[in-house]
């Protein structure tokens, strides 16, 4: 079974360019349209100007706190693999976790943020002790393909 999230990863910067977009060409107009009058719902231009950027900063944090990630799982072969990559703005490092099926012990998920932000963590055995890979956030993937990845999983799990 193979999940990869290269089409939402697409959607995700496409996004990002069309709210990057509309952001700058909504601060532009606010500021230079001269014929706004000098205050508007009681703010004036430059501070609706500053209140777009605040939600557009709003937008990033929120954005940034989910971790989104690109996910390649597989279990074809004898491995088991999970490629991921943070979509986050200053991190281009990617990662690869592989590990031979008899080696895989079992796995971890935890949610946080009202099951908005959930974490794998899977777990290998290697001579002799239980090692733990570092969490991954599946942020980007459905809740279908989170199950799909369980369930597959659960069929290699040993403890």
């Amino acid at each position: 079974m193979i999940v990869d999230t290269e089409k939402k990863v697409f959607l995700t910067h496409l996004r990002r360019l069309v709210i990057l977009l509309v952001f700058g060409i909504g601060v532009l107009l606010v500021i230079l349209l001269s014929k706004m009058p000098n205050t508007w719902l009681g703010l004036n231009k430059y501070q609706w100007a500053l209140a777009m950027c605040a939600v557009f900063v709003l937008y990033a944090i929120a954005e940034g706190v989910l971790q989104l990630n690109y996910i390649y799982f597989s279990d074809e072969g004898d491995k088991i693999t999970l490629r991921y990559f943070s979509l986050g703005y200053f991190n281009s490092r990617k990662n690869l976790i592989e590990m031979p099926k008899a080696e895989f012990v079992s796995y971890s998920i935890e949610k946080k943020i009202w099951g908005m932000k959930t974490k794998i963590t899977l777990h290998r055995h290697i001579r002799n002790k239980e090692a733990k890979y570092p969490p991954v956030c599946l942020s980007l993937l459905s809740q279908e393909e989170i199950k799909k990845i369980t369930t597959t999983l659960n069929r290699y799990n040993k403890s």
